[in-house]
């Protein structure tokens, strides 16, 4: 099946791209400022919240099976991508704990 041109709501398609530019213009901000903060580590939540409202303002689009196809081709590749983020963080977490617990003892 195509989608010819004069198939578009073009409001409606408009109104989501407006969204999404708003949206991902604050979200760029918002991601700056946590990264100034020092708040890091996240970065797999952020790319997985952001993905799902893009999933959710094409879903105005594109109808709800299709958004839930696309939602279910977005999980299939991004499930290996966190498991990987999860694993990687969490194993850097225990070699820093376990640094912290060597150099101390090497103070005492």
């Amino acid at each position: 099946m195509t989608i010819q041109l004069s198939d578009i709501n073009w409001p409606v398609f408009s109104l989501v791209l407006a969204f999404l530019l708003i949206f991902g213009s604050l979200y760029a901000w918002l991601t700056n400022f946590l990264a100034h903060r020092g708040i890091s580590d996240h970065t797999v939540w952020m790319v997985i919240f952001g993905s799902l409202v893009t999933i959710i303002g094409a879903g105005f689009l594109i109808g709800l099976l299709n958004t839930l196809l696309v939602f279910a081709c977005f999980s299939a590749s991004g499930l290996p991508m966190v498991i990987e983020f999860v694993a990687r963080t969490e194993n850097k977490k225990r070699a820093d704990r376990q640094a912290a617990i060597d150099a101390t003892k090497g103070m005492l």
